[in-house]
């Protein structure tokens, strides 16, 4: 393992290889990462660099910020499985941005997420809103959420889609229920809230 206190900073840049891994960077007051035997022998040995394949786990804490350019996460602790593309997250906020509105984000507070994959991500307690105060004035609050991201027909494999999938919606007005419904499953176009 390779611990460090302070400012801690890993960034992944894939550009030029032919590495499956998409471009990463995290940030935080500290952290750890888990290396693979091989790995902590060639350092010992003296190398400087240590290749992803070569890293299975990273935990941070402290201000954590993740990003892979089409996400933005932050929290107060991450652990991330580098070889399987998982996280799991506390106190966490995510910022997107939405398909429809193109430039307006949105942003997701939940107890604890958790990246499941590239394409999914799973969060308890959660809030979405369009709003980044901590209590937004509109929001819907869901007891667990699923948002998956599925490719299209095979004659078009690149025009994907968002599904999400809720249990307990609840709509909020400065924080406070007005509206529920037990159960949420559909495309996140098809939302019926639509502003």
């Amino acid at each position: 393992t390779v611990i460090a206190d302070g400012h801690f900073l890993v960034d992944f840049d894939p550009m030029g290889s032919n590495d499956d891994f998409a471009p990463l960077q995290l940030s935080a007051g500290g952290g750890v990462i888990f290396l693979n035997s091989g790995a902590v022998e060639s350092m010992r040995a003296g190398e400087q660099q240590v290749s992803v394949e070569d890293v299975s786990g990273i935990y941070l804490e402290g201000d954590v910020t993740a990003t892979d350019g089409k996400y933005t996460v932050r929290s107060k602790a991450v652990y991330y499985d580098v070889q399987t593309n998982r996280a799991l997250m506390v106190d966490a906020l995510l910022r997107t941005y939405s398909r429809l509105t193109g430039s307006k984000p949105i942003y997701a507070r939940a107890s604890e997420m958790r990246q499941l994959s590239s394409d999914q991500w799973q969060a308890k307690q959660a809030i979405v809103s369009t709003s980044s105060f901590f209590v937004p004035q509109l929001a819907i609050g869901l007891e667990r959420v699923t948002i998956t991201r599925r490719p299209g027909p095979p004659e078009d494999p690149g025009d994907t889609s968002t599904w999400v999938s809720g249990k307990d919606l609840t709509v909020r007005a400065g924080g406070i229920p007005i509206f529920y419904w037990p159960e949420f499953s559909a495309e996140a176009d098809a939302i019926p809230f639509r502003s």
